[in-house]
């Protein structure tokens, strides 16, 4: 029984990882924890909320652990040459050290189910300016869907115009655009100059742009929102996903999405039956491959890449 609260917090702290992994739906909570919001949705689901509610039973263990041993070894030290102060002394630092070791028995667990359920972060995001009459998500008397992020830089100059890009400042990135402009042009070539690309290179803030289009107009349902509230922002994004020619996938903004680290592009093929194109490119030694999507019948991805990695910048 001395250890039954110790060994209590560490199988919770286990039996929540099951409920996060299985468990994402969202929820409306009384108090919302730091670092609990989706900052793509905006919203909070309960996988996130519990996730940091474990950070937080993790640190209060651990610093109870701690604070136990230093107690113990206090009275063990106060206890002169009494057997039965330093016996209690001893029992009270070996349950906190056991304490201690299940509570990072359980961090182990957990980061090896998801890494990210115990990144802990004490820095807060910085407070945005608001631009005068701008939308602001989860005030009342606005649309609850956050507006678009302006853009800048490269992105911007995507975004005015240059939307095909096959080169990047990252050199590894590079060698993967320099083969799949060549490839590109193989196919292109194969089938009678039939071939437009739509995009090829995004750096992260432009693939975050297309990522928020689609999550703003599909997942988050603005698309048949009727909110008075969200005219405005249905008409801008709507105008967006049309002017990009959207489906209804695209990669998570990542320093591996395809189109980040320069093995993936946008082809329309008019007139041509994709269930037969990457036959076409094998037999023709093309190493591009639609990648079988019908929900997004243009993205293709270089194959056999020079470099296989991640983009280290954007």
């Amino acid at each position: 029984m001395k250890h039954l609260i110790s060994i209590l917090v560490g199988l919770a702290l286990i039996a929540f990882a099951g409920v996060l992994v299985a468990n994402a739906q969202s929820y409306t909570p009384l108090a919302r924890l730091p670092g609990t919001v989706d900052a793509n949705t905006g919203q909070t689901n309960i996988s996130m909320y519990l996730s940091g509610a474990i950070k937080l039973l993790i640190a209060l263990g651990a610093a109870l652990a701690i604070l136990f041993a230093i107690i113990g070894g206090t009275q063990y030290v106060a206890a002169g040459i009494s057997p039965d102060a330093k016996s209690g002394a001893k029992e009270r630092i070996w349950g906190a050290l056991i304490g201690l070791a299940i509570i990072l028995t359980s961090y182990l667990l957990l980061n090896s189910i998801n890494p990210k359920l115990v990144q802990f972060s004490f820095m807060l995001p910085p407070v945005g300016e608001v631009a005068p009459g701008a939308a602001v998500s989860g005030v009342p008397g606005t649309c609850p869907i956050a507006p678009l992020e302006a853009l800048t830089g490269v992105a911007l100059s995507m975004e005015n115009g240059a939307t095909v890009l096959f080169t990047s400042d990252d050199s590894s990135v590079q060698r993967n655009l320099t083969e799949l402009k060549k490839e590109v042009a193989k196919l292109n070539t194969a089938l009678g100059g039939k071939v437009t690309v739509n995009s090829a290179y995004r750096p992260m803030a432009y693939q975050r742009h297309l990522y928020a289009i689609v999550n703003k107009w599909i997942t988050q349902g603005l698309k048949d929102n009727t909110d008075p509230l969200c005219a405005s922002l249905k008409s801008t994004v709507g105008a967006e996903y049309a002017k990009h020619g959207l489906g209804t996938v695209v990669a998570s903004p990542g320093s591996c999405a395809p189109h980040v680290k320069g093995t993936g592009v946008d082809l329309q093929i008019p007139g041509y039956d994709l269930n037969t194109i990457n036959s076409f490119m094998v037999t023709n030694h093309i190493n591009l491959r639609w990648q079988g999507l019908t929900n997004d019948p243009v993205h293709f991805n270089l194959q056999n890449p020079p470099y296989s990695g991640c983009a280290a910048s954007f």
